[in-house]
């Protein structure tokens, strides 16, 4: 009940602030006024992955990454955008469709389990002014498994 108090007054204090902002004068920014978007660096979740390789760009990059697998490779990206967007992250690792990863900020995880010591890459369609982030891991599971 409290809050349901607190966001009708929020409400009303929202509401008197658009009607005072349209007395005054109204300073806008331009696009080139503002910083640019910076996506964040991924951080792998488990101390156990083996780094295969970072990269970060603008737009569409082939051949973003390249390395050799482990049993698991593991795909971290994320992507920001001024527009509604998407990164579809293509691989050579047995995977039919490409890995979306959509541009809100947000990391996006992806396992493939493969065989190891296969040679890969992967590559970034991406729309331009997109700007992305990767870092892709590996993790041995039959060191894990228990004898």
């Amino acid at each position: 009940m409290d809050l349901l108090i607190a966001a009708r007054r929020a409400g009303v204090v929202v509401a008197v602030l658009l009607a005072l902002g349209g007395c005054g004068e109204v300073s806008t920014t331009s696009s080139a006024d503002r910083p640019a978007l910076e996506p964040v660096t991924p951080t792998p979740l488990r101390p156990d992955e083996s780094p295969i390789g970072e990269a970060s760009g603008t737009g569409t990059s082939p051949a973003a990454i390249t390395g050799r697998s482990l049993d698991l490779v593991i795909v971290y990206g994320t992507c920001v955008s001024e527009t509604e967007a998407e990164l579809a992250l293509r691989t050579t690792l047995p995977r039919s469709e490409p890995l979306p990863v959509p541009c809100d900020g947000i990391v996006t995880r992806t396992q493939i389990f493969t065989v190891p010591g296969k040679q890969f890459q992967i590559d970034v369609d991406a729309p331009a002014g997109v700007r992305w982030n990767l870092v892709v891991t590996g993790r041995d599971e039959a060191a894990e498994a228990p004898d």
